[in-house]
């Protein structure tokens, strides 16, 4: 289970499209917001919050301390990113009782391997990358797994009810919604050669251009 993770950010002054010098400058603007608290403008240190996403998952609880402040209990709700160059452009986290349930989207992660694929050449087709839980925030998993090595034959899947969930985690997603399948192979179509005229029978010259309509 994902631990609280202490994490200092500043008070944001610059608002409005001025953020973009931040950007410039390595900082990453954000907001705190919910639980019937007033949304808090912040700033954090790019880097730093890379460094901290390529280890974490999106479930991790942040005490975000707010320099000259309290910590803030939250989870990171929403990474927007610049769709050309990926960068981080912007962070929102939201408020969190450690007491009170809440929902969240968890990633499903693959274990092992199938042996249809393995066996007879099957495509694994994963349809489904998150499911909707509800636990309390200590109790957020960083991801679900699903066991793919009993996919033994053709056709076979693998569905939310086959999930391994940790003890205190809810499942809000239907059951019945398929994670993974095994499709047969796909089989590539024969190209038919071109006709070749038959070879001129021994002693005979084949006559260029016989092939030709004769005027």
């Amino acid at each position: 289970m994902p631990q609280q993770v202490e994490f200092a950010v500043e008070r944001r002054e610059v608002l409005g499209k001025k953020v973009s010098r931040l950007r410039r400058q390595g900082i990453i603007p954000g907001n705190i917001f919910g639980g019937g608290k007033a949304s808090v403008p912040i700033q954090l240190d790019g880097h730093t919050f890379e460094r901290f996403l390529a280890t974490h998952g999106a479930t991790t609880v942040l005490a975000l301390r707010i320099a000259g402040g309290s910590a803030e209990t939250t989870i990171v709700r929403h990474v927007q990113h610049e769709p050309v160059t990926g960068k981080i452009e912007h962070v929102d986290f939201q408020h969190v009782e450690m007491s009170q349930p809440m929902k969240a989207r968890v990633p499903i992660r693959l274990r092992g391997v199938s042996l249809a694929v393995k066996n007879f050449d099957g495509v694994l087709l994963h349809l489904l990358d998150a499911v909707e839980v509800e636990a309390l925030p200590a109790n957020l998993p960083d991801a679900v797994e699903v066991d793919i090595s009993g996919l033994e034959e053709l056709k076979a899947t693998l569905h939310v009810r086959d999930l391994e969930i940790p003890q205190g985690v809810t499942v809000l997603t239907d059951a019945d919604e398929t994670i993974v399948k095994v499709e047969p192979p796909r089989v590539a179509v024969e190209e038919i050669p071109a006709a070749v005229a038959p070879a001129p029978a021994e002693g005979q010259e084949a006559v260029p251009g016989a092939e030709a309509t004769k005027e």
